[in-house]
């Protein structure tokens, strides 16, 4: 039997050092691609969201007929706390995709995507007139057919699936790559070192950083070139974690961050929960910020934030009080820099807590008189070597036994004969 029946050829060129990397395309392909919109984006299934992460350039006069959304040949990243949103999201970039008649690869690291909840969003897309228009054939299935799901339980498992993609595995009209919860297969097959005093005594091979970097950067480059190559939207799920600041404190970050993890990855999304007034009542809605476009960071993010719910048809678009997000952003700010600046505003600072504006002595006068046997009171009840080591104690009782007297002895004066 043929070797590349079964397995296909290597159209990503992954083992073939000598081919290209990139298939060619002439540039009149290259100008109709740009110029369909459906060729090059998937959408979202929130127009907001699709007008911000279109780009400016493509985007039509109108901004009602905008068709933009996750940029495909891209690996994009999405992340926020749990019950964010962020399984929502991909399953309607899903049906979107399957709709278009393209095929949808899932890859699932820690747990299983609920196919009733795809199902369901597929069903409410044929209801909804107002959806964007699909080329399926009538008569077609459920759209189940478009989609594939596989289990990757380890990490040497899903770096074999994504390095050597086959035909089979990641059919050729894929246009959406799905990577559920990445981090928690990389964090327990290479954890992060905890102590860095003991890796510098480490002399033998490659430190657990060194490898957790060198995993890091293949895992990406990887995905670049199946995005690249296969000309689809790679969109990876991470949870987030906490991150120790000096001057802001805790603050929520990426499960997998770094230098090299950030540069492979164009566009991040993060998700968040907040509260929405909907008839005078405290609704709970999923809100959705913009912090990387194309691979250029956004300083000012606040102003790129979309709402929306959560319903069992999919996503629906939200009108939320942007200015109130760019106020509380904004007023956090300002409030963190003028506390690193104090200093510097002039204001006089007590040298001691008893100048304190006075407010000591009139605590102190309204306080209660001691009652009796106050001072001391605690050797009373804990003892007086209460706050003596080990090794204090044995000390002393050397001294005893060669008859060395303490100052505080009644035998002080006195020595042993």
């Amino acid at each position: 039997m043929d070797y590349h029946a079964v397995h296909g050829h290597d159209v990503a060129s992954f083992d073939v050092p000598s081919s290209h990397r990139l298939p060619t395309v002439s540039a009149s392909a290259a100008l109709e691609e740009l110029v369909e919109g459906h060729a090059t984006h998937i959408s979202t299934g929130i127009g907001a969201l699709d007008r911000l992460l279109a780009a400016e350039d493509l985007a039509p006069a109108d901004p009602t007929t905008t068709r933009g959304g996750i940029k495909r040949g891209q690996v994009t990243e999405i992340w926020g706390p749990p019950g964010s949103g962020k399984v929502a999201l991909s399953l309607q970039l899903a049906a979107n995709a399957i709709k278009d008649n393209q095929d949808v690869v899932w890859l699932d690291c820690f747990q299983d995507i609920s196919l009733s909840r795809l199902r369901d969003v597929l069903e409410h897309h044929d209801e909804d007139p107002s959806s964007p228009s699909t080329r399926k054939p009538p008569g077609a299935g459920s759209g189940l057919d478009h989609f594939a799901h596989y289990k990757c339980l380890t990490l040497p498992h899903f770096i074999a699936l994504i390095s050597r993609p086959t035909t089979k595995a990641l059919p050729e009209s894929t246009s959406l790559v799905v990577i559920s919860s990445i981090a928690v297969l990389i964090n327990s097959a290479l954890p992060k070192a905890q102590d860095g005093r003991f890796q510098a005594k480490l002399n033998r091979g490659s430190t657990p950083t060194a490898k957790r970097r060198q995993a890091l950067q293949s895992i990406m480059k990887s995905l670049q070139t199946l995005a690249s190559t296969r000309s689809c939207a790679v969109v990876v799920l991470s949870q987030c974690s906490t991150k120790m600041q000096s001057e802001h404190g805790a603050t929520l970050v990426p499960s997998i961050n770094g230098s090299l993890w950030d540069q492979g990855v164009s566009t991040r999304l993060a998700l968040f929960r907040d509260w929405h007034w909907k008839e005078n009542k405290p609704v709970p809605i999923c809100l959705v910020g913009v912090q990387k476009l194309d691979g250029k960071s956004l300083q000012d993010s606040s102003g790129k934030i979309t709402a929306f719910e959560i319903t069992n048809g999919g996503l629906t678009g939200l009108q939320h009080d942007g200015d109130y997000l760019l106020d509380t952003t904004t007023t956090a700010m300002e409030q963190t820099r003028m506390k690193r600046k104090i200093a510097d505003t002039g204001f006089e600072v007590p040298d001691s807590e008893d100048d304190d504006y006075g407010w000591a002595e009139d605590d102190e006068a309204a306080m209660p008189p001691p009652p009796s046997q106050w001072q001391g009171s605690e050797d009373v009840i804990l003892g007086h070597e209460i706050g003596q080591s080990d090794d204090d104690n044995s000390i002393e009782n050397e001294e005893d036994e060669v008859g060395v007297a303490r100052p505080n002895s009644p035998n002080s004066g006195t020595q042993r004969r």
